[in-house]
């Protein structure tokens, strides 16, 4: 049978760097993120005795590319588990299409897996409850956990695979916050996010950064109940530069920031001092997430796209639940 499900990316305000099982992904802290609605992946999954029988293995092509190396083996450790759950034996086809450059500190991985994760439970006839698919969507990448729901999302540590799960803090349209995404570039960048958990204890840094994520955590939450932007967007900020600074310092050394990087979070604070409501937040990748206001959009994703070394914006709305389709990638 042949599914197909699209995933929304995600953005983390409170961010997860560092590992407790690296097998598992299992995170050392909780956080808080939103899905986003025009960063997403379309995935598609077939399981059939007739596929690959050419070669006699699964079948995977990722953004129109045959997936080679330690992407595939992570793509078919994730059906394995699936098959694992399901007691079949047949190989497997994906194919995934997404709209907004892939390895490049944007969350791919987020959307991919869990698209993947819903569109393969579909194929194989089973139907789970979300908890059970956001750990599920966790085994293939850690932050899949939160695309697996809509709006604005936690994810929960825990120290088992049963109890490290996302849920819902909010809704989508509980508040119409945007998020402007800045692409500074398309290149897949150069140390990838699971190397950069493996080093993030090398760093002096880390220690510090995790003692603060309880208190983040707090602030985050209760910013998002009362729809506070700015307590949103100092904590978003306050954590990305953290987290960089973590990966600045580890051994070996990440640094994600080109020129262009830089440009946008210092044209993000002189709107501020303007008073422009906009902060900026990035994961592990030179790309930066502006958050505004509806009202301010215009004008920020306009600047933005004015700076030096910025190739286009996409602008966000916090997007839903991956959802299944009945228009297949092959």
């Amino acid at each position: 049978m042949k599914a197909t499900a699209q995933a929304g990316a995600n953005i983390a305000f409170v961010k997860y760097w560092g590992a407790l099982d690296a097998e598992l992904h299992l995170p050392l802290n909780n956080s808080i993120s939103l899905t986003l609605d025009q960063a997403t992946t379309l995935v598609t999954v077939e399981f059939s005795p007739h596929v690959g029988e050419d070669v006699g293995e699964d079948v995977i092509e990722l953004e129109g590319r045959r997936a080679e190396g330690r992407l595939r083996e992570r793509v078919v450790r994730f059906l394995d588990h699936l098959r694992r759950l399901s007691g079949s034996r047949d190989r497997a086809r994906v194919a995934s299409q997404s709209t907004f450059p892939v390895a490049t500190g944007l969350a791919s991985s987020a959307s991919l897996f869990a698209g993947m994760a819903v569109a393969g439970l579909a194929a194989l006839g089973l139907a789970l409850e979300p908890r059970e698919v956001s750990t599920i969507a966790r085994l293939g990448s850690g932050s899949a956990a939160r695309s697996v729901f809509g709006g604005w999302v936690e994810w929960v540590a825990g120290g088992r695979h049963e109890d490290s799960y996302a849920y819902p803090l909010k809704p989508a349209d509980w508040w119409p916050v945007r998020d402007v995404i800045v692409i500074v570039s398309q290149e897949p960048k150069e140390m990838p996010s699971l190397a950069g958990h493996a080093a993030a204890r090398t760093s002096p840094c880390f220690a510090g950064r995790l003692a603060s994520t309880s208190e983040h955590l707090a602030l985050a939450r209760t910013a998002i109940l009362t729809r506070d932007l700015e307590a949103l967007g100092t904590v978003a900020e306050a954590e990305a530069l953290l987290l960089h600074a973590v990966s600045m310092t580890t051994d070996p050394p990440a640094l994600y920031w080109l020129p262009a990087t830089v440009a946008v979070m210092r044209q993000v604070w002189a709107w501020r001092r303007e008073g422009v409501p906009a902060y900026f937040t990035l994961d592990a990748g030179p790309n930066v997430h502006v958050l505004t206001t509806p009202e301010d959009t215009p004008r920020v994703a306009t600047g933005l796209c004015a700076i030096d070394g910025v190739q286009r914006t996409i602008v966000c709305q916090p997007g839903g639940p991956p959802v299944l389709g009945d228009v297949h990638l092959f």
